[in-house]
């Protein structure tokens, strides 16, 4: 895993609610309170990319176990806003290998929608640079769900856009809604699965009539089969020789193979748990890392063998849901079903709502494609036109902003009636606030910002034809 620029920005001051609780604390200086001991090379994740440039000036025979190369790519990257991160990444990593969960209750019920995360997912999953967003539940995706909770959604169809970890949509869900679509990157789609299963819902075709008659029970406690490419479920068996080679193949996030080679230079980091060797590396020159190019993914022997082997439980919960979800699941479209809501007399559902997953890449994918895919795949389920159009800090880039604003214009055009949209955009940097505005004036939609959000953060809007 290398340093490397992306469009996103970060203010000086991130302090998404819960980072300071998941990083251990921030003191009055900014320093988080890990960061102590100006002699030990984890001070220097909490100080940031400036820190990690100075370092590069100090004598490198004196700290022989900061490896030079990669703090040369940190050091070139010092002025990418995407570094600000880094801080966040070390101090997440305490809980990386239970994981966490974020819970939002609904209502007076008393089962909340759970939202499994790994924060230091959003560096290690990365694709090419991008961080891999979905792995954190986001200030703009809680207020979104605070935001529904007043809402009637009863027998109406909900889309969300940039779904990320499906907070949205499953509160969307437990509030009655007959239908929600959620769509993100294919990459992203099995945690989204994941989740999905996590509260109680079971894919169509595989269990769907006893998850009804259970009430979803099923999904949480019997364990999805994991299939050979045959479609045959694999069986356990005592090994009878060494494993840390196989055929199985181990995937990169954006599901290649990763190829073995012998490590060229001591700047390889695992992705899995590189971060876990502070400044240190686990690789070194002549060592075996298994690597996708395409992606900027390397992983070393020992992650390797046991990703290969099936010993989840030795490695980070995000690589399992990200590899053998994949396998289980695909980065393709799928339905479920969920367990009905618990106040039936509140809503007209018979049986759960469906979640239908399906891939969409704004900016790959064109807007009319995009509207068209959704619309057939509510059609095809005789659900209605969507009513609602949820987007959470998806704007949060320059790239995305044209891309999203086109997707709002037509699945509002193309819903029903009296369709809106909620769009919550955190204000980072000025001229992305401005090009959203824009954009929204330019495609003729109109739009009213509400003062629920965070002060001087959030942006809250209800956007509609």
């Amino acid at each position: 895993m290398a340093s490397s620029s992306n469009p996103f920005d970060f203010d000086d001051d991130y302090d998404d609610d819960d980072a300071d609780e998941q990083c251990g604390g921030d003191d009055d200086d900014g320093r988080f309170d890990d960061a102590e001991d100006d002699d030990d090379p984890v001070d220097v994740w909490a100080r940031g990319p400036q820190a990690i440039a100075q370092l590069m000036a100090e004598d490198a025979s004196t700290r022989p176990s900061r490896r030079p190369d990669m703090l040369a790519d940190l050091a070139a990257a010092a002025d990418d806003d995407s570094l600000k991160m880094l801080p966040f990444l070390r101090g997440a990593n305490e809980n990386e290998d239970k994981g966490g969960f974020y819970e939002h209750s609904v209502g007076d019920d008393a089962a909340a929608v759970r939202i499994a995360e790994w924060p230091l997912a959003v560096g290690c999953a990365s694709v090419s640079g991008e961080p891999a967003w979905g792995w954190r539940v986001w200030d703009a995706a809680k207020t979104l769900a605070r935001e529904l909770e007043g809402r009637q959604l009863s027998g109406g169809s909900v889309v969300e856009l940039g779904a990320g970890s499906g907070l949205g949509s499953l509160v969307a869900a437990r509030l009655g809604a007959t239908a929600v679509v959620c769509t993100d990157l294919p990459r992203a789609l099995p945690l989204l699965a994941h989740n999905v299963q996590l509260n109680g819902g079971v894919q169509l075709g595989s269990g769907d009539k006893e998850a009804r008659a259970t009430g979803g029970e099923s999904a949480t406690t019997t364990a999805v089969p994991v299939l050979c490419p045959g479609q045959h479920e694999l069986r356990e068996e005592a090994a009878e020789h060494d494993t840390s080679t196989t055929a199985v193949p181990v995937l990169c996030p954006g599901q290649h193979e990763l190829r073995e080679e012998a490590a060229e230079h001591d700047d390889h980091v695992c992705n899995v748990c590189g971060l876990d060797d502070e400044l240190d590396s686990a690789v070194h020159t002549g060592d075996a890392v298994f690597v996708c190019r395409k992606c900027d993914f390397d992983m070393c022997r020992r992650c390797h063998a046991e990703a290969a082997a099936g010993k989840w439980t030795e490695l980070p919960g995000w690589l399992r849901i990200q590899c053998e979800g994949a396998a289980t699941h695909g980065q393709r479209a799928s339905e479920w079903r969920l367990p009905s809501p618990p106040a039936p007399e509140q809503c007209a559902l018979v049986e759960g709502p469906l979640l239908l997953l399906r891939p969409w890449d704004l900016i790959a994918t064109s807007a009319a494609e995009g509207v068209s895919g959704v619309l057939g795949a509510l059609e095809a389920r005789a659900a209605p036109p969507p009513s609602l159009v949820l987007c959470a800090d998806v704007t949060c880039s320059a790239a995305l902003v044209e891309p999203v604003v086109a997707a709002l214009a037509a699945l509002l055009r193309a819903g029903a009636p009296s369709a809106e949209a909620l769009l919550v955009h955190e204000k980072r940097e000025a001229a992305v606030d401005a090009a959203l505005l824009s954009a929204l004036d330019t495609a003729g939609l109109k739009h009213e910002t509400l003062p629920q959000a965070a002060e001087g953060k959030l942006w809250l809007m209800i956007v509609s034809e």
